[in-house]
């Protein structure tokens, strides 16, 4: 089994985050960001670049796994996820796992124990959650962070590593990571 995982993301800060719960759990699994080109960033972009992204890491790397995570965000209204749709039909189509953070991947870290005590907010299952991006958006400005690059590594000591007790979402893609060790 492949011990390097090549992950496409909309955004390299939700790498980041990932790889940040992989090493608390203690998961050994080195994640690879392949990025899209130009710096673009952004669910809007990826339906364009996916099939080439896909295509040019099976073609650098056979032995690799590749998989694409996203966003869920179920909560937008459904002419707004069209882009959600075409990526998950795009992952099948070129039988690329597709990896989703329900609602959003913000959920996974406010579903750590040791966010949400530095935060003073209650622990709860997060999957269902409106618009977590803003709640967690929301408690960091009161503690004077935000998730930005510079507050980063802050927020990410701050993780137990146990936010797949809270957030089932989470729970399957470290599931899916199991199969890779």
């Amino acid at each position: 089994m492949s011990r390097l995982l090549r992950l496409i993301a909309e955004d390299p800060s939700d790498v980041e985050v990932l790889t940040e719960i992989l090493r608390k759990k203690s998961i050994f699994i080195q994640v690879e960001n392949v990025l899209m080109p130009n710096n673009l960033r952004g669910i809007n972009h990826l339906p364009q670049e996916l099939p080439k992204l896909i295509a040019t890491t099976r073609a650098a790397y056979p032995d690799d796994a590749i998989a694409v995570l996203i966003d869920a965000e179920w909560y937008k209204p459904k002419q707004d996820r069209f882009n959600h749709k075409q990526i998950a039909a795009l992952c099948r189509r070129n039988r690329t796992k597709l990896l989703w953070a329900v609602q959003e991947i913000e959920a996974w870290i406010l579903a750590d124990s040791g966010i949400c005590a530095w935060l003073d907010t209650d622990l709860e299952q997060t999957d269902h959650l409106r618009d977590p991006k803003e709640k967690l958006r929301g408690l960091l400005y009161h503690k004077g962070f935000s998730l930005r690059k510079r507050d980063r590594r802050r927020v990410f000591q701050e993780m137990r590593g146990d936010g797949d007790q809270h957030n089932r979402s989470l729970g399957r893609v470290l599931l899916y990571f199991g199969t890779l060790v």
